[in-house]
């Protein structure tokens, strides 16, 4: 799996034509990187820049190897010659872009990005990213190019309308800028951000009778929209369940308008009548069915009652039907972390990375899939991207380096592991990688302080059930079955406990404790709500 489709998503594929030696030796020197040998695989990877066939996968390894090792000269040139020796391979210019960006290096992050709008003409978000990147390196005209370039592709889309018109604005075209918005108006009369930017326009001209013109229609649209522009916040009108109900069936009252005034209500009684709430959201569903946003909202009230099943189902049905915003990717695949669904979060992340290349969240979430799954050369090259991407964030650096640690553990190279769980152990904020590292020192046997593990019990930061299936696994460890038990029980009496993977370990500890009736029950509850049962039809079968 090394070289697999799926590396790092990044799809470091050789050639078809490529040599079978050539692929030995990358093979193995990806084998020394994994066993904590970076220098030696570096040796390994620099003997083979001048093969053709394998010259993309090569720079692309060494450019991650040279940044491992802080040589980031080195690293940028390499992911550079990568592109040139596969300009159509998308993850590779992700790579470089998010490596640039990390630097500050804007004008290369455009470029890279730009190149991926030329790879994937479908996706408005590399379009966006690139004008957002020229824009930053003082490269007004480039940004407009990409601009019209997407424009023609989508049209007077309100967002690249909005960013086209400020960039104009910006230059001095005030004229172009209000003609642009004006034109997107028509297909778009009611669309509060567009008629804004329009007003701020005409303010920032002192034309105050078209400024007048342009408030009276936001007033319209929005009577609490002021003259500077922003809404006020009175306290939220509850919508009544039953008007609402009403304005659906009449189909009277746009979605957008419906949505608004759900909200409130939603968060008053979410947790007091969330039944009330699906049933709402089900009319939604029925009266608008091709539109994305009510399945989104009903994944939504699913995510809030913990129904992460019916939550995936909802969301997925929302991102099929057209763009939707990160939220909806992220929150669908934090329910399939929390339902242990390895694969279809894999597969999730690898389309939600297609329109947000540049959320270190994406990244994060797919290194653990892939750890899960035992594609750990994979896994690696996720998390250092994670934490390349993540390298302001000192909380998400403890994330990552908590992540590393567990993956370099699983490759059985401890020295490199034991590095991470220091730099772990010594930030802030750091009981997750304190309960972590016991579950470390406990599988090899090392002891654990077990007062110190049981204060995490308590600990109100922590996401309840990943405590207390951290907790049995090392109670497991140390053969102290009564307390893995009693631990694995409390979890699957919590709703978001009750995953294939924690069935799977209650499994374990009954069998241990000679319990075979309850650990089969336990496997079958596994099989049953995976989506991977061959997974767990082998730990089942071996206790039938």
């Amino acid at each position: 799996m090394l070289l697999s489709k799926h590396s790092v998503v990044h799809g470091q594929i050789l050639k078809s034509d490529a040599p079978v030696s050539i692929e030995s030796q990358i093979i193995e020197a990806t084998k020394e990187q994994l066993t904590g040998n970076p220098d030696k695989a570096i040796e390994m990877f620099e003997k083979l820049r001048s093969e053709p066939e394998a010259r993309s996968t090569v720079y692309y390894q060494l450019s991650r190897l040279y940044l491992s090792k802080s040589r980031l000269e080195d690293a940028i040139n390499a992911i550079s010659e990568s592109v040139k020796a596969d300009p159509t391979n998308k993850w590779t210019r992700v790579f470089q872009a998010n490596l640039l960006e990390s630097v500050g290096r804007y004008f290369g992050t455009a470029e890279a990005y730009e190149g991926l709008s030329q790879i994937l003409p479908d996706q408005y978000s590399f379009y966006d990213l690139a004008a957002l990147n020229y824009v930053k390196a003082d490269q007004d005209e480039k940004a407009l190019a990409v601009l019209d370039k997407a424009q023609n592709k989508f049209g007077l889309l309100p967002a690249l309308v909005i960013k086209k018109s400020r960039i104009l604005v910006h230059l001095g075209r005030e004229k172009k800028a209000i003609d642009l918005i004006t034109s997107s108006l028509r297909s778009y009369p009611v669309h509060e951000e567009l008629l804004s930017a329009l007003y701020d326009i005409y303010i920032a001209q002192a034309n105050k009778k078209e400024a007048e013109k342009i408030l009276l229609q936001l007033k319209t649209i929005d009577p609490l929209y002021t003259a500077g522009g922003k809404i006020s916040q009175p306290a939220p009108n509850v919508g009544n369940p039953e008007s609402i109900e009403q304005q659906i069936r009449e189909g009277k009252t746009g979605l957008d308008e419906i949505i608004r005034s759900l909200i409130p209500f939603i968060e008053q009684n979410r947790s007091t009548d969330s039944a009330r709430l699906k049933s709402i959201a089900d009319l939604l569903i029925q009266k608008y069915p091709q539109e994305a946003k009510a399945w989104a909202l009903r994944g939504d009230l699913s995510y809030y009652t913990e129904d992460l099943t019916e939550a995936v189902s909802d969301y997925e049905k929302s991102a099929t039907l057209q763009n939707v915003p990160y939220s909806v990717w992220e929150n669908m695949i934090v329910c399939l972390l929390n339902l242990s669904h390895w694969k279809k979060l894999e597969e999730k992340i690898s389309q939600a990375l297609d329109f947000y290349p540049n959320q270190p969240f994406l990244y994060f979430a797919l290194a653990e899939s892939q750890l899960q799954l035992s594609n750990t050369g994979e896994a690696l090259t996720n998390a250092q991207h994670f934490k390349l991407m993540s390298k302001n964030n000192p909380f998400r650096q403890t994330e990552a380096n908590l992540l590393l640690a567990r993956i370099y553990s699983a490759t059985g190279n401890f020295q490199q592991a034991d590095l991470m769980w220091t730099e772990c152990l010594n930030s802030e904020k750091n009981e997750a990688a304190v309960l972590e590292n016991a579950v470390y020192q406990s599988a090899r046997g090392q002891i654990v302080n077990k007062a110190k593990i049981e204060e995490i019990y308590n600990n109100k930061n922590l996401f309840k059930p990943f405590v207390l299936n951290r907790l049995a696994i090392i109670a497991s460890n140390q053969n102290d079955w009564d307390l893995a038990r009693k631990r694995i029980e409390e979890c699957l009496q919590l709703k978001t406990g009750r995953n294939s993977d924690n069935y799977a370990l209650a499994a374990k500890i009954c069998l241990a404790q000679q319990q075979k009736e309850n650990a089969i029950i336990y496997a079958q509850k596994a099989v049953d709500l995976s989506d991977d049962r061959n997974r767990y039809l082998q730990l089942l079968n071996k206790m039938k």
